[in-house]
């Protein structure tokens, strides 16, 4: 009959689907991690990854490092998550990993979600400057909003915060803000003095947030200054590494380690880092991957990079080179590796690098 399907239309129908779902963005992302990095060895020092932003497959990739930390960390140790964003950003962040139901301005990362109640303390770090140059207030203003409700309820004591006020108008000795410092005339030690410990951490976040930079001149002026921020939080007790696991997500223009001027060379090399001689990455390559841009460009669009993105001729022969050596990868997939191969350019900084992420034209 003309409306049965024989069996070699079914056939040919069912071959077919796969088409269907593939062009239809309907496939999930398949992951792949054969190699379940040991990451104890990696304890107190500093672990990079390069990022393409706004890509959907980076969620899976972090939630999944950090679940394998976390199943390798003793008893009293912690997580650092040191991420590109600004300290008020982190700061409400951080309330929401504590269990704050204060509802969050703007759209969680998924993975930072699915993270909430891990069992070792994970810390966000955020140490770049202010994004709400040109009226772009989406962390500065719910930051400052939050201290000021928490004031009124009373959950922070506020005659504390007065008296300090005062002193300030009669003792203090006012500095430059683009010398990270905005009052510099008490110690940290003095400000827990003056205002006592439980109004003592809403003043010294609310003034290391006041202290940043909110424009940036160049990629090298802005990981200059991120290290310096981190640094300075170290000093005021913000960041802490004892007993610690360290990550630090950003770009890959920030975090190739070819350039001597990025973020990833101040931690490796500066002799104030706490990591000199202690950095290593987890590579990642992205080829032909949807990204939805970034925080300055909300823009769908098709994006290559790799750890090399700094230098665009190291990029792109490594991008060839993986494109080449990876072509059978599945659509739409991630796949971790322990290494790529032999391909000079990368082989250099090969003893600093722990593992591979292939992300293989990633949709959804």
């Amino acid at each position: 009959m003309k409306n049965k399907l024989s069996a070699s239309h079914f056939i040919r129908y069912w071959l077919l689907l796969p088409i269907f779902f593939v062009y239809s963005g309907v496939f999930a992302q398949h992951f792949t991690d054969t190699i379940h990095t040991d990451y104890r060895a990696f304890k107190g020092k500093l672990i990079v990854l390069n990022e393409c932003h706004n890509v959907a497959s980076n969620d899976k990739v972090y939630e999944h490092i950090v679940r394998q930390i976390a199943a390798g960390a003793n008893t009293g140790d912690t997580l650092n998550l040191v991420l590109e964003m600004p300290y008020s950003n982190a700061c409400l962040l951080n309330k929401y990993l504590q269990g704050d139901t204060h509802p969050i301005p703007w759209n969680l990362r998924k993975y930072i979600e699915a993270l909430k109640g891990l069992k070792t303390p994970l810390r966000i770090i955020g140490v770049d400057f202010e994004y709400d140059l040109g009226g772009r207030a989406r962390y500065y203003l719910p930051f400052v909003n939050r201290i000021i409700e928490e004031l009124k309820m009373g959950n922070i004591p506020g005659q504390p915060l007065m008296d300090y006020l005062a002193a300030l108008r009669r003792d203090t000795i006012w500095v430059q803000p683009d010398k990270n410092e905005l009052i510099s005339f008490y110690t940290e030690e003095q400000k827990k003095t003056v205002v006592g410990s439980a109004a003592y951490t809403t003043l010294r976040d609310l003034l290391f947030v006041l202290a940043a930079e909110h424009n940036i001149s160049s990629h090298g002026h802005r990981d200059n200054v991120a290290y310096r921020r981190f640094i300075e939080a170290q000093k005021k007790g913000i960041v802490r590494f004892s007993n610690s696991y360290n990550v630090l997500i950003y770009g890959s223009v920030h975090t190739d380690p070819s350039n001597r001027h990025n973020i990833y060379s101040n931690f490796r090399y500066r002799r104030s880092s706490p990591f000199k001689d202690n950095v290593y990455s987890i590579a990642q390559v992205y080829i032909d991957c949807k990204s939805t841009g970034d925080y300055f460009e909300q823009k769908l669009r098709t994006v290559s990079a790799s750890i090399l993105n700094g230098k665009k001729k190291n990029d792109d022969n490594l991008l060839a080179y993986v494109r080449e050596r990876y072509a059978t990868q599945s659509f739409n997939s991630v796949q971790c590796v322990k290494d790529i191969g032999g391909f000079s350019v990368i082989e250099p900084y090969k003893p600093h690098i722990i593992s591979w992420f292939i992300h293989w034209m990633v949709e959804e």
